[in-house]
């Protein structure tokens, strides 16, 4: 079954496009995180040229500068820190969104100033925890959408499943599933998930591919990560013509690589 919306959409691809495939070291930059922010899990778009990030054991969010490496820490939820399997980020104008890998969405107001911050976080229960493990969150026109890991149910065997939450219900609107035969794959397990209006694209740890795909369920490319370089890829997102990949570090501080230019192969 193909991937379908009822929304418009127009047409914005060229970020995909510029930096699928890059290899090439010196279209390649990488910063190493402090050893703290080891279990590294989710990016997001951040202001003035910056990322949010969070680690997957707590409730902390933190923001890197893309040109200076320089990791500050924006809020954590609750003292002492609400910890549990945290799995996705995502932002919106006014919320910053924390998701686990059992759907419980956690939504936090999103401030300028913030810094060192200690909050309170609204709970939501997404109703995903007998549908999937989810790994993956994105915000777009209103919505979240939820990438699912691993399908719970028998009939969601062998396809991908995504996940279209309501920002203004707060509740599911659609599941969009594609069978992995129709992309000829034979297995991806979703660890990040990034998409505009026209184009999705998907980051599995597990299989350490990127595919790109578009909303029709057309797969458009495919790319197999360097393994010393993102040893476990678990985030993603792409901005201002960089494609930015988050990886855990293994106990050494996680690590995030900023790819920039054209493919070269």
């Amino acid at each position: 079954m193909s991937l379908k919306m009822v929304i418009s959409r127009t047409l914005c691809a060229s970020l995909i496009l510029l930096v699928l495939g890059c290899r090439v070291d010196e279209n390649v930059q990488q910063w190493q995180l402090p050893a703290e922010i080891d279990e590294l899990s989710g990016l997001a778009i951040g202001p003035d040229d910056t990322v949010y990030l969070h680690d997957d054991e707590v409730a902390a969010v933190y923001r890197l500068s893309l040109d200076s490496g320089d990791v500050s820490t924006i809020f954590r939820v609750e003292q002492p820190v609400i910890e549990g399997d945290f799995e996705g980020i995502a932002q919106t104008a006014t919320h910053i969104f924390l998701i686990t890998s059992q759907g419980e969405l956690f939504r936090v107001p999103r401030e300028s100033n913030m810094s060192e911050a200690i909050v309170s976080a609204d709970v939501f229960d997404t109703g995903l925890s007998g549908i999937c493990e989810v790994e993956g969150l994105h915000a777009l026109e209103n919505h979240l959408y939820i990438a699912c890991k691993k399908a719970y149910l028998k009939a969601d065997k062998g396809t991908l499943l995504l996940i279209e939450y309501s920002l203004a219900s707060y509740s599911i609107t659609q599941e969009l599933r594609l069978d992995l035969r129709d992309v000829s794959l034979k297995k991806f397990n979703t660890s990040a998930i990034w998409l505009d209006t026209e184009r999705i694209v998907l980051l599995s740890a597990r299989q350490r591919k990127i595919i790109e795909l578009t909303w029709s369920g057309e797969l458009l490319r495919q790319f197999k990560l360097d393994k010393s370089r993102h040893p476990q890829p678990e985030g993603l997102v792409i901005a201002n013509g960089r494609f930015i990949i988050a990886d855990e570090g293994g106990g050494n501080g996680g690590r995030v690589a900023i790819y920039h230019g054209w493919p070269t192969h």
